[in-house]
C-alpha cells in the first residue's frame, strides 16, 4: 500500500495491474490459511465452509 500513496503524492496511479495482483495473492493467503485451520481443527465441511463465507465476507 505504500506504494499506492507514493504515487498518489506523485500526482501517478498505480496501475490497475499491480493491483490485480496484489489481490489475488490476499485472496490465495486467505485461502490457504483457511484450508491449513480447517484440518487442522479437523472441522467439519458445514463448519469449514461457514468460516470461509465469513472470512470472505470481511474482505
Amino acid at each position: 500500500m505504500a506504494e499506492a500513496k507514493v504515487c498518489a503524492k506523485k500526482g501517478r496511479v498505480l496501475p490497475a495491474l499491480v493491483q490485480a495482483a496484489r489481490r489475488a495473492s490476499q485472496h490465495s493467503l486467505k485461502f490457504i490459511r483457511w484450508l491449513r485451520r480447517s484440518l487442522r481443527d479437523k472441522l467439519t465441511e458445514h463448519a469449514a465452509l461457514f468460516h470461509l463465507r465469513a472470512l470472505y465476507a470481511s474482505s
